[in-house]
């Protein structure tokens, strides 16, 4: 039964084309040069200061400030399990972060850390996605679902956005997304006024 060796030459073929449709082949430094998130294709309609923004757009009126603002959404899915099939050592990634998945060691060294920090419940009367998270069964799940931080007008992913969760979505999963998506825009964050 060759089946494995095809799925593994599969996926090893997927990440090489990965590497030549992003253009590592071109750089001097080789592929080990590559950063995280390098390789995710960013939303040709957001703001992105130097490629789509004007050069004066920090200097807009206040009412249309909005226009250059970066709109994210938080969001999960459930429905996307994975089984405790194998290790990193038998079956390592081979992207290490470079598109849309969080880098996995640091993420999941995060959340060891953060194990005892208890999850605040939730108190909309029907996001159940957090108050039963401990209810359901998750044996032998390596992940009970997605999280995910999009672009909220065009529904693309962000850089390194996505990440596995354990045991329902809980904050802290959601929190690290968010900010590692975070480090790869070039956007100041400015406070509304009307909060401050």
């Amino acid at each position: 039964d060759q089946y494995e060796s095809f799925m593994r030459m599969i996926r090893e073929w997927r990440h090489l084309m990965m590497l030549k449709r992003s253009g590592r082949g071109h750089d001097p430094k080789g592929v080990n040069a590559t950063e995280e998130g390098d390789y995710a294709v960013l939303c040709p309609a957001c703001p992105h200061p130097g490629k789509n923004l004007p050069d004066d757009w920090q200097k807009a009126p206040r009412a249309k400030r909005w226009i250059y603002a970066l709109f994210v959404a938080i969001d999960a899915n459930f429905r996307l399990k994975r089984k405790i099939v194998s290790n990193n050592t038998t079956d390592p990634s081979l992207s290490r972060g470079w598109a849309y998945f969080v880098e996995e060691s640091a993420y999941k060294g995060f959340l060891a850390e953060k194990v005892d920090v208890p999850q605040e419940k939730s108190t909309c009367s029907s996001h159940n996605a957090v108050n039963m998270a401990d209810t359901k069964t998750n044996c032998g799940l390596a992940a009970t679902g997605l999280g995910t931080i999009d672009c909220a007008r065009h529904n693309m992913k962000c850089p390194n956005a996505v990440g596995d969760l354990q045991k329902g979505e809980k904050y802290i999963n959601m929190d690290y997304l968010f900010f590692s998506t975070l480090r790869h825009t070039s956007l100041q964050t400015r406070s509304n006024s009307a909060f401050s």
